[in-house]
């Protein structure tokens, strides 16, 4: 019983952990630009996915635009920065069941999630919560996935967050795009487009 606990205890923190760390991103100053208030306006971006990223280990293949760079590969976790705007961030995770505490499927995932940014922001507002099937193998296999917004501030920064959880068997994929709120809206597509891509094997 105290060995189940602690595994509990442990995949709480790495949760916490893993938004902190995507916070710690979003925070680096970004670079002074001189375009004009037409250019700075939020314009959607085309996407373009000229790199794969393929992992057996944790069975997924996805593909990126190359104007972002991956900066953490640990066989379980991926992390995307943008080249051009450090502030902007796409994580990708592995999570086993049995490592997630009392999350017994995705919906209590989910939940526990969102508590992680109530704890950063009590203020936090979450949006746009969507249920999904992830298909593939001409809708021979079907995953069940949940999606969601959410807005918060840290230390006097207005974050926006894209996250989509996909469960398969006994073990989660957490994907998630962090960016400052002015970026957000040119930034979204990038991980949409992405998720398109996503292969679970």
């Amino acid at each position: 019983m105290q060995n189940k606990t602690k595994v509990y205890v442990i995949a709480g923190v790495v949760l916490f952990l893993l938004i902190a760390l995507i916070l710690a991103f979003s925070l680096r100053k970004k670079p002074q630009t001189t375009s004009s208030p037409q250019k700075q306006a939020s314009v959607p971006q085309k996407v373009t996915l000229e790199e794969k990223l393929d992992s057996p280990t944790i069975g997924i293949s996805i593909s990126y635009p190359k104007s972002f760079k991956v900066v953490k590969n640990d066989n379980q976790n991926f992390s995307l920065v943008d080249n051009s705007n450090s502030s902007v961030m796409i994580n990708i995770q592995k999570l086993a069941q049995n490592s997630t505490g009392n999350s017994k499927d995705i919906y209590s995932l989910i939940d526990s999630l969102k508590k992680s940014f109530l704890k950063i922001d009590p203020k936090g507002k979450f949006f746009n919560e969507t249920k999904f099937l992830k298909n593939q193998n001409n809708n021979a296999e079907k995953f069940p996935g949940i999606g969601f917004e959410v807005q918060y501030s840290f230390q006097g920064k207005d974050i926006k967050y894209f996250l989509a959880a996909i469960q398969k068997g006994s073990d989660y994929y957490i994907f998630s795009l962090s960016a400052p709120l002015s970026d957000y809206p040119n930034k979204i597509g990038v991980i949409t487009s992405m998720l398109g891509t996503l292969s679970l094997k």
